[in-house]
């Protein structure tokens, strides 16, 4: 019976024990392979599960009881810290809520202090400042003007300085290039006084006879707008007479179009005017009050009053005088800007036919 419960069958061996084992080949059922693998590694896995836990050592109630208060104190930690970056902030006595503070912003600069870290900005800040009006509460703005007129061609093309007095820093410079009917271009590029160049602020145009100038500023690429008009009172057949002039200022941007001369009359405009000397038998010369800033005597010396409502005092906006040989120094405030004060010197100093 041995030899008859061990039987070959196909290529597998099966072991029968028993006195009554029966063996029929139409009931074995065979498992791939591959299912065989999968339960031994199911057994194995369970295997060692059941090993791990039954190695583990028996914690008393004690022990038990010391692990969750420390797995307790873990999760708290754990909610202190994220509570401890809040999207808001809390105030220490008070339950609600507030915003969060935002980080403190660069400290705000006034006028004068923006001109004086004039060199640490791009071209088009400085434009910006150069061209923006005055603040009133920034008082007046202190600057010195230079003509710069060295030889023959110096003398045909002279060059304008804008220095700021405090620093002596550079800030626009001014080139003549044409003198039939004169044509300056004024740039914050001192190397670069083109209309091409990045630094170019604008233009200051004048008439055969120096009795009227117009400055135009560059407001987008390709068009300019009308910063400034100064008109002098034509005296070129009277004798000692003082230079007389009014300056118009618009108020909103005045864009040229293909006729220049037709200006919007809607636009409102702010309207400027020299101070009118006086006469001095002693000194056989017209005299000003300029406060002390004005040193030499000088035919371009002026005052520039705002006109405001009757019965009020007008009040000082430019102050230009010579101090020295081809040096002026030049005092502005509210309503001018920079840019425009600087063209009020230019046309001052520049040569007349008709006004002398």
């Amino acid at each position: 019976m041995a030899d008859a419960s061990r039987r070959k069958v196909d290529s597998g061996i099966l072991l029968h024990s028993g006195k009554n084992t029966a063996f029929s080949p139409q009931r074995v059922k065979y498992k791939p392979a591959f299912k065989r693998e999968r339960e031994e590694t199911l057994l194995a896995g369970v295997d060692a599960t059941c090993y791990k836990l039954l190695s583990q050592p028996i914690k008393s109630d004690a022990e038990e009881t010391i692990i969750r208060e420390k797995q307790k104190v873990k999760s708290e930690n754990t909610l202190n810290m994220k509570e401890s970056k809040p999207k808001t902030l809390y105030h220490v006595n008070t339950p609600y809520k507030i915003k969060k503070t935002k980080e403190p912003s660069k400290p705000i600069l006034s006028y004068s202090q923006e001109l004086e870290q004039f060199s640490f900005n791009t071209y088009k800040q400085r434009k910006d400042l150069l061209t923006k009006t005055i603040p009133k509460l920034a008082g007046s703005i202190e600057l010195l003007v230079k003509k710069l007129s060295i030889g023959i061609g110096g003398m045909l093309y002279p060059q304008y300085k804008l220095y700021l007095s405090s620093t002596n820093e550079l800030l626009i410079v001014a080139t003549k290039i044409q003198n039939l009917k004169p044509k300056y271009l004024l740039s914050v590029e001192a190397e670069n006084v083109r209309e091409e160049s990045s630094g170019y602020l604008g233009n200051l145009c004048s008439n055969l006879f120096g009795s009227f100038y117009n400055l135009h500023e560059e407001a987008e690429k390709g068009k300019e707008r009308n910063a400034l008009c100064l008109t002098y009172d034509f005296s070129l057949f009277k004798k000692k007479s003082a230079r007389k002039f009014t300056v118009i200022i618009p108020k909103e941007k005045l864009y040229q179009t293909s006729s220049p001369n037709k200006a919007d009359s809607t636009v409102d405009i702010i309207t400027l005017h020299s101070k009118e000397p006086v006469w001095s038998d002693k000194l056989k010369a017209y005299t000003l009050d300029f406060k002390g800033k004005v040193t030499k005597p000088s035919n371009k010396n002026f005052i520039l009053l705002r006109a405001i409502s009757r019965g009020e005092t007008e009040e000082e906006s430019v102050i230009f005088g010579k101090v020295a040989a081809d040096l002026y120094t030049l005092s502005v405030k509210w309503p001018l800007s920079v840019f425009q004060a600087f063209g009020l010197a230019i046309a001052s100093v520049a040569y007349k036919v008709g006004c002398q």
